[in-house]
C-alpha cells in the first residue's frame, strides 16, 4: 500500500501509525490517497449542518505529506535537525481562504496529537518548535494546543460550516482560551441561555465578552 494512504487510513481508523524505515528525502507512494481523501470528505459533509468550502486535494495531499513526515520524526530520532526544518519549510502556505483551511485540516487535525508525542519525548526538541509554529499557524486544526499568542481566525470565523466545526471542537476540548477569542465567545454567550453549561464546562461568565 502507498506509504501516504496507509498514514491517512491508520490515522483515520485511530490505530497505532506505522512508518516504515525509508529515506525521508524520498519521494513518497500517493496511490489511491486523492480517492481516499474524497471519500473522507464526503463523510465529513454528511455529518456537517453547515455547508463546508470545496477542497484542494493537491493542498491536502502535501499537508498530509507533511503529516507523515512529522511522523517519521517522531519515530527516528536520529534525523538531523536541518532536516526537520526543511521538511516544515515546505509545509503549505495560509492564503487567509477558507478553501485551503478545510484542505489542510484533514491531515493538520492531528497536529495536537503529534505534539504531545514529540513533548513527551523531548519538549525542547526542534520538532515541536515546528508543530507548535504549525498550530499556531493553522488554528481551525490545532483546536486544544496552547498558543502563545491569539491566532488569525477571520476566515474560519467568515465561513458557517468552519465556525461551526471549529466551535464544536473548543467544547469537546476544553479550550476555555479560544472559547474566549473575540468572534467566538459571542456565540457561547448567545447560547448560554439554552445550554447554561456550556459556560461552566469552559469557565466563562458573561464579563468574559470582550465591549468596544
Amino acid at each position: 500500500m502507498a506509504q501516504l494512504l496507509q498514514l491517512l487510513t491508520q490515522l483515520r481508523e485511530g490505530g497505532h501509525v506505522i512508518i516504515p524505515d525509508d529515506d525521508h528525502t524520498s519521494a513518497l507512494r500517493t496511490d489511491g490517497v486523492i480517492e481516499e481523501l474524497r471519500q473522507l470528505d464526503k463523510t465529513e459533509r454528511l455529518n456537517s449542518s453547515e455547508k463546508l468550502p470545496e477542497v484542494n486535494y493537491e493542498i491536502a495531499s502535501s499537508a498530509l505529506l507533511l503529516i507523515y513526515r512529522a511522523c517519521q520524526f517522531i519515530v527516528y530520532r536520529d534525523i538531523p535537525e536541518q532536516s526537520i526544518r526543511s521538511a516544515f519549510r515546505a509545509s503549505p502556505s495560509p492564503d487567509g481562504t477558507a478553501v485551503r483551511i478545510w484542505s489542510v485540516d484533514i491531515a493538520f487535525r492531528y497536529i495536537p496529537g503529534l505534539i504531545k508525542m514529540a513533548k513527551g519525548l523531548n519538549p525542547d526538541d526542534p520538532l515541536v518548535e515546528e508543530l507548535k509554529t504549525l498550530a499556531t499557524t493553522w488554528p481551525f486544526s490545532s483546536v486544544g494546543v496552547k498558543l502563545d499568542k491569539d491566532p488569525e481566525i477571520s476566515a474560519i470565523l467568515g465561513n458557517p460550516g468552519l465556525c461551526r466545526m471549529y466551535i464544536d471542537r473548543i467544547v469537546e476540548r476544553n479550550d476555555s482560551n479560544r472559547a474566549r477569542q473575540e468572534g467566538i465567545i459571542e456565540h457561547f454567550i448567545a447560547d448560554s441561555g439554552m445550554y447554561p453549561e456550556l459556560l461552566d464546562k469552559l469557565d466563562l461568565t458573561v464579563s468574559d465578552q470582550k465591549h468596544d
